[in-house]
């Protein structure tokens, strides 16, 4: 029954698409009262987003939050209901897999994210709510059905971790260990037979 937290935290810059997520919220607001959004970090674009927010009259439910230490990212993850990662489908973002998606799956907060092909080579439409990054209807659309609907929720963020779970820094360490003593041992034997 309280506010229905939205976050977005990391670089804020005008490739994140953070005004795409400010105007979802203002669309989603008439529906969802208590809809809040913490944009948490720092870059050149918070000017222009506070005014932004100004504009659409939603100052008072886009809250800027300060950068921090990643150490504090978790108090930060675990206060939000959503995780929204809408940066824009311009070549860049299209094969940029955000490590803040890694960071919600394995907090197990749901994701609405830009449905570009980097997102999709690891999570399932089942796992991410995939919304058009030019459009902020879409991720309106997307607020609004995740708030409605719990269960849905619930079912997202278990896809999302078991999606992860291959991922698993843990998995990944081991994986590129074995690689470097693989490539190791390829030179030397490359170099002993260079010597014959």
């Amino acid at each position: 029954k309280g506010a229905f937290i939205v976050m977005y935290y990391g670089t804020i810059a005008e490739r994140s698409g953070v005004d795409t997520a400010m105007r979802a919220v203002a669309l989603a607001r008439p529906t969802i009262p208590q809809l809040c959004l913490k944009i948490k970090g720092r870059g050149e674009y918070i000017p222009a987003l506070e005014q932004l927010a100004a504009e659409l009259g939603i100052t008072d439910s886009v809250e800027f939050l300060s950068s921090s230490p990643s150490s504090e990212i978790v108090n930060f993850i675990v206060q939000g209901d959503v995780g929204i990662i809408p940066y824009r489908n311009d070549g860049f973002a299209e094969l940029l897999l955000p490590t803040k998606a890694y960071e919600l799956a394995w907090m197990h907060r749901p994701i609405i994210a830009s449905d570009t092909i980097a997102m999709r080579s690891m999570f399932r439409p089942e796992s991410v709510a995939f919304c058009d990054s030019s459009s902020p209807e879409s991720f309106a659309e997307a607020l609004i059905d995740l708030y409605h609907h719990p269960e849905k929720r619930a079912r997202m963020i278990a896809n999302a971790a078991a999606d992860y779970e291959p991922y698993r820094w843990e998995l990944m360490a081991e994986r590129y260990q074995q690689l470097l003593v693989s490539l190791s041992h390829k030179q030397a034997q490359e170099q002993q037979l260079a010597a014959e």
